[in-house]
Parts: C-alpha cells; structure tokens; sequence
C-alpha cells in the first residue's frame, strides 16, 4: 500500500458492546499505520481525548492549472520569486516553515497580525484585475477568528473573515470583488493575517475559474454536480469520441447494477446526468474500427515491444547528436507493449504485436484501455522528488483499469486513451479531431509533478526552486539564509565575516538527480566549499538538466586584510612606524597571504588630522605580492572618509589606465581589521615612489611633487620654481649636490622659455624641455575630474630622466575631485579650472597645444560610457561594503568636510558622480570646441596673440590695450572678462582669416546701467556701433551681434568705447 495513494475505508465496529461505544462519547478518532502491503494497524481514540494541535495531513491538492494562477505559496506550482513571508512589522507573530505529509505549510505561532511582502523584501505591485478570486488553505486548533486583507499600494486595505473551523483543512475561495471596492487590484502588493492562536496556511494564490470550451483545458474547479470529463490520446493527444463510459455499484461482488452511462462526443467530452454518492465503479471501452485503429498496428510497433522487451529504449533521438537525449520509455508504451497483460514486456508481446500486423488470425484483437488522467506513475523519494517512472518491462500495473469512486467531491476526471498494439502512440483520430496544445500538458506536469515524456514529450528542464543554509544544518552561521534565484544564477550573502568552506545547503528542486562535479549532492546533507562559485547540474527523468552557479557572499566579497600590531598598540603618528604582521583573506578576489611581518604609521594631511577614520601607509621587510599587485614593499591604506562613494581615487586610475601616462597605481577594495576591530573598507593601493614596478625613473632620474609649505618636513629638499614649491621625492639627495643644482637649473630653463618671447619656437621655446603626451593627459584628467589640488595646490607629480624631458604623472590624491569639495568652485561642472594652473595658462596661448588638447579630449570624450559603466561595475563590487563601512563610520546622510552635497543612501551618492561626470564631459566638450586657436607670432622681437578666424576672440587675450581691467567672470564658461570700462579705453586683437566671405560678428556684454556704446575697428576702418543694452548686472551676460565682410589674411581688431558702464567676454566671428 504505497504511502501517496489515499484510500477510502468502511469500518464496521462489530463486537464492541453498547456501553463501550457510549464510553468512546459522540465521536472516535481513527488513525492506522501501514506496516507491510496487506497489513494495518489501527489504533481508535475518542476524539476528545486526542486533541491535535496541527494537521497530520497535508491541504487539499489544487486542481486549477498554473496558467491560470499566480502562486504566492504552494508546493503544486511555481510560486512568484523574492515574495518575504516574514517582513519586520513589529508584529509578535512568529513565522516558520514546516513539513507536513511532506509538503510545505506556512506556520503563524502566537498570531496577533502577520504580513506578507508579495515579489520582493518591501512587495512589488502586481496586476491581479484579470483573476477572479485569491484562494487560500487553513487549519487551525485554536484560533476563534481570522482576517485576511489584501493591501494595494497607499497603502489601501479591507479584510475577508475566514470561516474558522478547528482541526481541518478549510479551503477558501475568496471573490476578489469582497476587496475592490477599496483596494486598487492593479497595484496589490501585501497580504496580512489578523487574528489569534496558531494558524497554518497553504496554497495561496491568485485564481481564474476555468472553462472546457475550445480552449481545450479540462480543469473544472466550479462543477460541482455531475461527473465530466474529456477523454484524448497519451501520444498524439488528439480528443477521442465514441468512448462509452458506466457506472456500476457496488464496487465489489457479481451482482452490479449500471446506475449512469454516458458517451464521448467529438471533442472528447463525457458528463453524467446525476451526480454520484457512495462507492462506485467507472467501466469504460470503445470499439475497434478495422479501418483506423487496427492499421494503426505495424510491424514498427512490434520492433519497439522487443527492443523494449531486452531493455533497449526504441524512442528516436529528437536532435540526434544535439543537447536532446531519447524520452524515456512512457508509461503508456509499456502498457501499449503488454498485449497479453501478464504485467510484462516480453518478446512474447512482441510476437502478438507482429501477428496483429500482418492481420493473422490468431492475432490478439486491438482493444482500448483508458486511465485516470490523474494516475501517479512516478517513484517519489520521501521529499516528493521524482526519480524514474514505477512502469518498466517487468512491472506494468493493470490497476490502472480499476477506477473507483469514492463519494465523488470532484466533478471531473479525464482519461488518458491507450491502443493495445500501437507502441509508437501513432494513432490519430478518424475525424481529425482538436488536439490539446503543449501548454496543457506543461500545467499537467507541473500540477502532477511528472515528467512531460509520460505524453511523449520533451519536459521543460528542471529547475531549483529553493536553496538556503539552515543554522541547524550549520552551527557557525547566526541565521537561516535564503539564497536568491534569478534565471540561473543562485545568490546570496553571509553577512558575518565566517568561513565559507564547510556549509550544508538544503535545495529544493523538481528534478530526478542533483549533482556537483558528477557527484550526487543530497539536501541537508551534502557540505561543499562555497569560497568560490558553486556549479550543481539538476536532472529530471527525460535527461533534461539546467546547470546553476551558486554564488554566495562572505561578508562583503572583498579580500579581508587583519593587521595585528605588537603588544595590540594604537597606530597614532606619521611619523613613526609601528611594528606588527599582516594577513590576507583573499576570497574570490585575490590571492591568500599568511602572517607576515610589517611596519605601519599613519599618513596624509587633512585625511589623518580632520576624519577620524585614519589612512595608513604599511611596509614589508621584502617584496610581497599584496593583492595579487606587483611585488613591492610599501602600500598606502586610502580611507575614503570624505569621498562617500569610495570611488573618486578609483575612477582617476582608470582615466589614467586609459591614458598615455607612464604609470598610475593599481589599487584594490578590501576590508581592513585593525587588532580584531573592524575598521571598514579602504582603497589599497601602490605608493607613489620610484620603483621598477611602479614609476620606473632608472638609477638617476628624480621623482619630484608640486606641493604646498604645509605639508613639508625639515628633511624635505625643495626648491622654488617661478609659480610653485618644487619637492624632491626620490632619490635622497641634499641642498649642496650637483643633482640638486641640475633639476633646479632644468626646471628654471624650461620657465624661462615658457614665459619667454619665443615660447612656442621649436628651438628655443618651451617643447623641447616637455613632454607634450603627458602633459596634456595630465592636463585632461585633472580638468575633466576638476580636481580641486591640481590646479595650485599639492600631490602633482612628475619626473625627470637626465638628458630626456620633463613628464607629467603619475596621478595621486582625487579624493577631492568630481566635485568633492564646497569651497571652491571646483564643485561645479562648468568652468575651466585647471587651465589656470600657471604652466596651463601659457600653454594654452600656443594653438598647437591647444590642437593637442583638443583632440586629446575627443578620445576621453569617446569614453565616457566606458567610464560610467566602470562606476557602477565598482559600485556594484562595493555593494555590502558600502554598507559595512557606514555601519562603522556612518557617513551616508550625514555632512564630512568638505561635501558640497548630501545625499540619504549611497545610491544616491553613486548617482550624483555619474551626473556630476556627464555633465562635466558635456559642458568641456562644449568650451574646448569654443576654444580660440591663438598662433603666437614674433614680430619686431615681440610676441603677438593672433586669433584664427572662425573663432572666439577671448577678451582678456589683447594684445594691446588703454585703461581696461581683467577679473574672474561668471558667465557660462568661466575665465576672466574684460570690464571697468571707461569712454575712450579700448583693446586691440590680432586676427587671421580663413577666407574672405561675410562673417558673423558675436560679442557676449552685460551691463548694470544704460548708455553704454562701443564702436569695432578693423585695420583702422570704423565697421560697427552698439548700444549696450542693460541686462540689470555686471555678471548678467546677453549676446548681441552684427554682419560684416572680411578678406582673407590678417586684421587688426580694435574696440573703442564710446561711453563707460558695460564688460565684454567675447567676441565671436562666425563665416555665414
């Protein structure tokens, strides 16, 4: 007596007295136990001596198909991923899942409310208008009310009272109608129990009514009066007609009285007129018509029953060499096979099937067998995973033919149609009837938990639906943790920083095996090493597999870095190196590093004293390979206190990896423990120093930093250049040596002729003294990050190799950029900044630099979504470090020196940085394309500005003027304007004309009162006046314009002003 199979009983109480009866009071409880398959213990108690306080069977098994139900939880169908059974309401509910007759079954202990966040943790909204009622499961001991709400987004909500009954499975239908009238049923997103004592629940979902028209479906969850059903083929699936159906009582004995009969129509549909009590038995046959059925039968037939017969699969290989494997042989075959219904498959059978063939006269008849739609032809393990089918060559059950009917509650079966003889499942209907279409059969399957070849088709690949580590099955873990499922990747997180390498998971799926590396993997038992991705492949019957990652996260998923010091001393100087040992929990991202010996101490500037998460700098006796980075001693230790989205240094390396530079720092994100304290995430990376991994300057070049009085120490050896403070980094050199001598000497040479009036002379101007590459990538990335210390303040580096060139780099110190700061206008995404660095200023009046840069940037330009795809790459690695870290230092939503902006989550932060980025990309892209091409010319010893044209002649790049000053302008693009204009000032421009044609003069004014007036000369002819119009400010800029001829070549431009009380900005000629 197989455990699945439910039975009815009849028990006469024969030889239990009067007294003993009235003893047992109104009612008895009967419970049996199978011990063998023909032996029962029973055991009978009063009911009220046996109170249960959960069920001992399983809910009623849903009969509607999964096409027209969303699941929330149900064992029958696939529910709707990432629903949160348990969200933090504040509720005293207790919430577990537990096994019962071995389903699952939602368990509220304690209930006084309970919700449920359908979709994801917070609820996603889903669309329920098209559903008909949401249907639910419960049983109860003691509960004396239960409400069930359905909550919209509002949120918008209205209960249903459960009709309580205690110590049964209660089967609910709610009409979603009971909630419209207050809950919006697009946007339902929550459910919530209300109510008391202990409540389990099952098959929750959201439910159509289903009709057995053309659709073909035979699901009938309304029919309530008569039994109906639809009859089709196992293999073609084609409706079957003319199937005559009886039904007699009683069950047992000879003497069996026909109560209904009824008859399959053309599409296969039955139904009886009255309904049926008691128990009956349904006889069902169809006559054999020679014209179709009998020619079905071929001798193909007779080959599959003895290739069956020796154990050879006979199915065809739908793809032959492809994916596919044959279909294991269908229960149906095997029945279709046994024609002489011994209960096996024997070359005797195939024989019959031969002589049935060739039509001999002694052949066994062709004959109809029908079955119950609904048969369970599957061995299931005690979990309910399927693992082959019970029908095989020795073991074909002809119970099949026994359909019994125990006091019907069910108003429908259907029947499965098989034709003795036709082992392939050729048959087709003489009509050429309707046919159901696969997706039925796919609800079918899912619905029976049997694998599609039962009908001869190919299954849909198995699937998990459940993989968690259970804290019973792991004692080293503090929580259950339920893995996410998306598509086919399995993922999730350890949040306490415990091992990974040792961990049971328990892994629900629907297929017949479950393996890893080819090794059976049994759930709850089985424990794996989870450092790095986990691959498992599931199986189903029909040779179908889906292979899954598992993908679980230790902590953060960052290497973890443990510093112990001697003694556990603080680290609390810059100055001092504090001894210890370093080790590197490496994970996924990096390799391992055992206990090593190391010096650490503090460094940085307003990093160390201002934020009181600290940056270090550490050092090994010899060379480590530290993080899977090239070898080397020293490693720096980046806090990121101020940059919030950690990413600002990062994403300045990577406009550096993407630049000519010679070298920019690797780097790496981990999580730092200082003496067994969690000290959050840093940003690891190479120390700027000379080095042949890192800047390789050979045995006599110098390292050199542009750097501020602040920052130096006595032991610093400095020099100073015409604009900056010049400190030598490397080598150790002093005051008094000819090293010292020959990089102040170059660096004053190489300004002397910057400044000088031949400056952009190939000869004796400043290129020969740099390197251009570097110095416009330089340039590039400090202007496009806007990098508030590249400009006059400190950590610029460059190098210097005797007998080469002045180079730019490497990058350090852009913590501070992207708009990080709120005291300076290096926040913003407009305006130029670093071009007025001093070196810059003057390398921008040589057009062919400016070229350079212009070109240069079209490059970076075309990066840019490389760029913001690398920062949310990073921000994704940092996506539980983030976290982390702010539950240390708790810095999102708070002001850090020197934020301009404050954003509540680092989403928002992320976000910020990507805007800010594209926005400063757009708004260069802009100014450097507006950028004036100015040739610098000698003329009578002097250097002379002239500007191409088309082009924008800048105001303050005169080349001569009387009276005017220059001040810093507020206009679009930054710089300076020309203004404190008086009657009778004017300036004069240099100008070179492409070609001759009529241009469009542009001049960009603004003025705080009326009256002003200039005039424009061009080689001493007066060709323009304007009124300046008032535009209520000095830094209130308009464009007003004219038209004018010019020839082709060079013109002196000269701007008098007729009347005081206006700026100028620009001017702009424009070929028409």
């Amino acid at each position: 007596m197989p455990s699945e199979k439910r039975l009815g009983y009849t028990l006469a109480l024969k030889g239990i007295s009067e007294s003993a009866m009235t003893a047992f009071g109104k009612g008895v409880t009967i419970f049996f136990k199978s011990v063998s398959a023909s032996v029962l213990i029973f055991c009978i108690l009063p009911s009220s001596s046996f109170a249960l306080t959960s069920p001992s069977s399983s809910a009623p098994i849903p009969t509607v198909g999964a096409s027209n139900v969303i699941s929330i939880f149900s064992d029958a169908y696939r529910d709707l991923a990432g629903t949160n059974f348990n969200p933090n309401w504040g509720q005293a509910t207790a919430v577990s899942v537990v096994t019962i007759d071995g389903g699952n079954v939602l368990r509220y202990s304690g209930l006084n409310y309970q919700g449920i966040n359908i979709g994801s943790d917070v609820g996603t909204e889903q669309d329920v208008s098209g559903y008909e009622s949401v249907h639910v499961d419960f049983w109860t001991a003691d509960s004396t009310e239960i409400k069930f709400f359905l909550i919209s987004t509002g949120p918008q909500e209205t209960f249903y009272s459960l009709p309580v009954e205690t110590g049964k499975w209660v089967s609910v239908n709610i009409p979603l109608t009971e909630y419209s009238s207050v809950v919006d049923l697009t946007r339902v997103f929550q459910f919530k129990v209300e109510g008391d004592g202990t409540v389990f629940l099952d098959n929750l979902y959201f439910q159509n009514s289903v009709s057995n028209g053309q659709n073909n479906s035979v699901d009938c969850g309304d029919c309530t009066e008569s039994l109906s059903g639809v009859i089709y083929h196992w293999g073609s699936h084609k409706f079957i007609s003319s199937v005559e159906l009886t039904v007699t009582s009683p069950a047992e004995g000879s003497a069996q009285t026909i109560i209904q009969d009824a008859s399959s129509d053309t599409a296969g549909r039955y139904a009886f007129s009255e309904p049926l009590n008691g128990s009956n038995r349904l006889q069902i046959s169809k006559d054999v018509l020679e014209e179709n059925e009998s020619a079905v039968v071929t001798s193909l037939d007779a080959l599959a029953a003895l290739k069956i017969a020796v154990g050879i699969n006979p199915n065809n290989d739908p793809d032959l060499e492809g994916p596919q494997g044959r279909l294991p042989v269908s229960p149906y075959q095997f029945i279709a096979a046994d024609v002489n219904r011994d209960g096996r498959v024997t070359s005797s059978d195939a024989l019959e099937i031969l002589k049935m063939a060739v039509g001999l006269e002694n052949a066994i008849s062709a004959s109809w067998v029908f079955v119950n739609e609904n048969y369970d032809f599957v061995n299931r393990s005690t979990t309910g995973q399927t693992s082959g089918f019970s029908t095989s060559r020795s073991n074909v059950n002809w119970d099949i033919e026994n359909i019994i009917l125990e006091n019907v509650d069910q108003s429908e079966i259907n029947l499965v149609g098989v034709l003795l003889g036709d082992v392939t499942g050729d048959w087709e209907s003489p009509g050429n009837s309707d046919t159901l279409d696969e997706s039925y059969f796919v609800n079918l399957s899912e619905r029976l938990n049997s694998p599609m070849s039962q009908w001869g088709l190919s299954s849909l690949a198995p699937v998990i639906t459940s993989f968690s580590f259970l804290k019973e099955n792991n004692p080293n873990i503090n929580e259950d943790i339920t893995m996410d499922i998306s598509s086919n990747l399995i993922a999730g997180r350890i949040a306490d920083n415990i091992p990974t390498t040792d961990l049971i998971a328990t892994i629900i799926h629907d297929g017949f095996e479950l393996t890893k590396n080819g090794i059976q993997q049994i759930s709850g038992k089985t424990s794996n090493d989870f450092t790095s991705i986990v691959e498992y492949q599931v199986v189903d019957v029909d040779g179908q597999s889906n292979v899954y990652q598992v993908d679980l996260i230790r902590f953060t998923g960052l290497p973890i870095i443990y510093l112990t010091t001697e003694g556990m001393v603080p680290i609390d100087s810059k100055e001092n190196y504090v001894d210890g040992y370093a080790s590197v929990d490496g994970g996924r991202m990096a390799p391992d590093l055992s206990a090593t010996d190391i010096e650490i101490r503090g460094r940085g500037h307003s990093t160390w004293y201002v934020h009181p998460k600290k940056p270090y700098q550490m050092k090994f006796e010899d060379k480590v390979n530290f993080l899977g980075m090239p070898k080397d001693r020293k490693w720096i230790f980046l806090a990121e206190y101020s940059d919030k989205t950690m990413l600002r240094n990062k994403m300045a390396f990577e406009l550096g990896y993407l630049s000519d530079l010679e070298w920019t720092p690797n780097s790496m994100f981990a999580e730092v423990y200082l003496n067994g304290q969690y000290q959050g995430t840093y940003h690891i990376s190479q120390k700027v120093e000379e080095s042949s991994n890192r800047v390789n300057i050979g045995d006599d070049g110098y390292l050199i930093e542009i750097d501020t009085p602040d920052h130096l120490t006595p032991e610093d050896v400095v020099f100073q250049a015409e604009n900056f403070l010049m400190s030598i980094k490397e080598p150790e050199i002093s005051e008094t040596s000819v090293e010292y001598a020959y990089i102040r000497d170059f660096f004053r040479e190489f300004e002397s002729a910057l400044y000088g009036p031949e400056f952009v002379s190939e000869s004796a101007g400043y290129s020969k003294y740099i390197d251009m590459t570097s110095f416009v990538d330089w340039y590039l990335i400090s202007e496009i990050t806007k990098n508030v210390d590249s400009r006059n303040y400190s950590s610029m580096y460059l190098h210097l190799v005797p007998s080469g060139k002045i180079t730019m780099g490497p990058l350090w110190d852009f913590d501070l950029s992207f708009g990080n700061v709120d005291y300076a206008d290096s926040r913003y995404t407009d305006g130029y900044w670093i071009k007025e660095h001093a070196w810059y200023q003057r390398l921008f009046q040589d057009p062919s630099f400016v070229r350079l840069v212009k070109e240069r940037f079209m490059f970076f330009k075309g990066n840019q979504n490389f760029l913001l795809n690398k920062i949310d790459e990073y921000a994704e690695q940092l996506r539980w470090a983030q976290e982390e870290n702010d539950s240390r230092w708790a810095t999102i939503g708070s002001y850090v020196w020197p934020n301009p902006v404050v954003f509540d989550t680092y989403t928002e932060e992320v976000n910020h940085l990507k805007a800010w980025l594209s926005a400063r990309m757009d708004w260069l892209g802009q100014a450097l394309n507006d950028l004036s091409l100015v040739e610098v010319v000698i003329e009578d010893g002097e250097s002379i500005s002239v500007v191409s044209v088309p082009g924008i002649i800048q105001a303050e790049e005169y080349t001569d003027m009387l009276g005017i000053q220059s001040e810093s302008t507020g206009d679009v693009n930054g710089g300076e304007n020309v203004g404190y204009i008086s009657e009778g000032d004017w300036l004069e421009y240099e100008i070179d004309a492409a070609e001759m044609g009529e241009y469009l003069v542009e001049y960009r004014i603004a003025s705080a009162r009326e009256g002003g007036s200039f005039e424009m000369m061009i080689d001493d002819e007066a060709l323009d006046q304007q009124i300046v119009p008032l535009t209520d400010g000095w830094q209130n800029w308009i464009t007003i314009s004219t038209t004018l001829n010019l020839t082709a070549g060079r013109h002196r431009v000269r701007i008098n002003a007729r009347s005081d009380g206006w700026n100028l900005n620009w001017i702009r000629f424009t070929l028409q």
